[in-house]
C-alpha cells in the first residue's frame, strides 16, 4: 500500500510489516545467529534487522565480513543503506 492509501500488487516478495515477514527473517537469519555466536560475536537481532557490537575497526571488518558470507549462501543481501560502516566517518 502507498502512502495514499491505494493497494498496488506486487509480483514478488513478502510484504514489509506482513505477518510472515518476522517469521521468514527469523528462519532464514538463523545461521546467520549460529555464525555470528560461532565466531565468539555478540548481537542483537529483531526480525530482520540486526547490529553486531564490536569493540575495533578489525572486529567489525570481520564481521562484516562473515555477515556478507553467511548471507550469500542463503541467497540474500545486506542492505548497504542500513549498514552504518558505509555511512559514518571513517
Amino acid at each position: 500500500m502507498q502512502a495514499t492509501g491505494e493497494f498496488v500488487p506486487q509480483d514478488e516478495g513478502t510484504p514489509q510489516g506482513g505477518p510472515l515477514s518476522p517469521l521468514l527473517a527469523n528462519i532464514y537469519l538463523h545461521p546467520l545467529d549460529m555464525a555470528l555466536e560461532a565466531n565468539g560475536f555478540r548481537f542483537v537481532r529483531y526480525a530482520d534487522d540486526f547490529v553486531v557490537l564490536v569493540r575495533t575497526r578489525a572486529e567489525a571488518e570481520a564481521a562484516l565480513k562473515l555477515v556478507a558470507q553467511v548471507l550469500e549462501a542463503v541467497k540474500l543481501t545486506l542492505s548497504e543503506s542500513k549498514n552504518p560502516s558505509r555511512s559514518h566517518r571513517r
